[in-house]
């Protein structure tokens, strides 16, 4: 009788949590995409070593954004990536963002990535993860976020991307001049 009443206990248990975890996954896939493509770009604030910034769409230039971490070995293949083809970016801002609070405190980036420390178009910051997560929503190391100049998002991607990918998209945003 025990072992009757234990079996169906156990099965009622369990249809319970697949069904909440249906549920759950089902309510996941039909939630709005916090920046969907052609979204505006979002002004977010971050701390670039010294001051307050806030990041804020060019009516000149498109704008790459790439939040990383700097013990993410994905990361440091991209920034690495980025600092050899500094120059195939033209005038393209970018910013550079962790959300790692120390990150200004650690000097080895000067060493590590000369070129993009020393470019007056990259811009490095730190930012909250819970303002960025609010404002672009579910992110992973690296993501990559590519407006235009008028500040509509053309190009997003989540984890580690081809080089070539992000500058053939540059290219049909704003010409092989850029």
């Amino acid at each position: 009788m025990k072992t009757i009443i234990f079996k169906r206990v156990f099965t009622i248990a369990f249809i319970a949590i697949i069904c909440g975890l249906l549920s759950w996954l089902i309510f996941q896939s039909l939630k709005q995409d916090v920046l969907p493509m052609g979204s505006a770009m979002p002004e977010l604030r971050c701390f670039d070593g010294r001051f307050q910034k806030i990041i804020k769409p060019d009516n000149l230039n498109s704008t790459l954004i790439m939040i990383f971490h700097k013990e993410c070995e994905h990361c440091q293949y991209q920034l690495n990536q980025f600092d050899k083809n500094i120059k195939r970016f033209g005038r393209t801002r970018m910013f550079l963002l962790t959300t790692d609070p120390k990150f200004f405190k650690d000097d080895s980036i000067k060493q590590k990535w000369p070129a993009l420390v020393s470019s007056q178009n990259i811009f490095w910051g730190v930012v909250k993860r819970s303002e960025f997560k609010e404002k672009f929503g579910r992110f992973v190391f690296p993501s990559f976020y590519l407006f235009d100049n008028s500040g509509k998002l053309c190009f997003k991607v989540k984890g580690e991307v081809k080089l070539q990918k992000i500058l053939d998209k540059l290219t049909t945003l704003s010409g092989p001049e850029r």
